[in-house]
């Protein structure tokens, strides 16, 4: 059985349900929609259960499409929006039907590669005023479904998954088939909840996810969601692993590429005014590129110095021992016996070459803004 058809023949077991008991609680309908798999539709069940005049008593504060009540408030929506009624079943069949005429003419002109007759054309336009009219009085179901995606949408705003979801809407209303007796609600939430989700696995992490992968993170995070509504906690690890019939392991890895991604840009509060998260964790280890540049020149300027003033092995000594050029720096040990000297030698003759640096007017100012400009 495909996922479309579970969720009808859920939608129609929780009717007949409802029929026979007279009424139908939430719990019931959390029992029923768990065992068939289908948590993550819990909304959209709901939606469907109330076009057909099933009311469930859901908890107080939890609306039908998952949010609180005050986002299901029609106020909340644009007035070009409003202005669009609530088909009815009769409206959605014949609006359908003419969008399949409008769709089968256009394909029919494309197969045999002639533009369409002026009655295959009327056809034609008539099924996208069809489309669009079935489009724009579903945008409220786009507006309610995207607002459970809000918080997890990574880079995409709420206009651009409101976007992400009505491009969903209109492959609905283009595949929707009238006589198979679907309510187009019913039909569309799919393509909207696919579109919008792909849309947020595109763009939801800086290294993008395959669509599988995302698949499993909505699994993992609603059996999160619906454990801590159950018992009133956040489940541990091995709990969602347990419930999703996952790995802990995988599960984390699940939980840590699905993670938010942090811009350096973004605005924190700082006691001086506005400040940026850079500000506070990019410190700066390395010189910038002028200081760097004037460092190297300084520290030509001071060898050029030492090649005039000392003789070639006290100038190898000095090198070796502060490291000059892209050498470490050596111990007196590993000096010696490059020169086939005591280490106690070496020392000796560090301390008479110091002694004649000292002395160096232009030495001294040269060493001093190199060490300078190293602290």
């Amino acid at each position: 059985m495909s996922e479309g058809d579970n969720f009808v023949r859920c939608v129609a077991v929780l009717a007949d349900d409802a029929e026979r008991a007279g009424k139908l609680e939430w719990s019931d309908v959390v029992r029923v929609v768990t065992a068939r798999g289908l948590g993550d539709a819990l909304p959209e069940i709901v939606l469907a259960l109330r076009d057909l005049g099933v009311e469930v008593a859901a908890p107080a504060g939890i609306a039908p499409d998952g949010g609180t009540s005050a986002g299901r408030d029609a106020a909340t929506l644009p007035a070009s929006m409003r202005i669009h009624a609530v088909l009815r079943a009769e409206d959605e069949v014949n609006l359908g039907r003419r969008i399949q005429l409008g769709l089968a003419a256009a394909e029919t002109a494309a197969s045999l590669g002639i533009d369409p007759a002026p009655p295959a054309q009327a056809l034609i336009d008539d099924g996208r005023q069809a489309r669009d009219a079935l489009i724009l009085a579903n945008i409220r179901l786009v507006i309610s479904m995207v607002r459970r995606y809000t918080h997890r949408s990574g880079d995409l705003d709420f206009d651009d998954l409101v976007q992400e979801g009505v491009k969903g809407l209109h492959r609905a209303a283009e595949k929707f088939d009238p006589e198979k007796g679907f309510k187009f609600s019913t039909y569309a939430s799919w393509w909207i909840r696919q579109s919008v989700e792909r849309a947020i696995a595109d763009t939801g992490t800086l290294v993008r996810l395959p669509v599988h992968v995302w698949e499993q993170v909505r699994k993992v995070e609603n059996y999160a969601r619906s454990f801590e509504a159950r018992n009133g906690r956040p489940a541990s690890l091995a709990e969602i692993a347990g419930g999703v019939q996952e790995d802990p392991a995988r599960v984390q890895a699940l939980l840590d590429w699905s993670s938010p991604v942090v811009h350096l840009d973004a605005s924190v509060a700082a006691v001086d005014g506005e400040a940026t998260l850079g500000d506070l964790v990019l410190v700066a280890t390395e010189p910038g590129p002028e200081e760097a540049v004037v460092t190297s020149d300084v520290a030509v300027g001071l060898r050029q110095r030492l090649t005039e003033v000392l003789d070639p092995r006290s100038l190898r000594i000095v090198e070796a021992r502060f490291g000059f050029g892209d050498q470490d720096e050596a111990t007196l040990e590993s000096i010696g016996i490059e020169h086939g000297i005591s280490r106690e030698r070496v020392r000796q003759l560090e301390s008479k070459i110091f002694e004649v640096l000292r002395k160096d007017r232009d030495v001294r100012a040269l060493a001093e803004m190199v060490l300078g400009r190293a602290a």
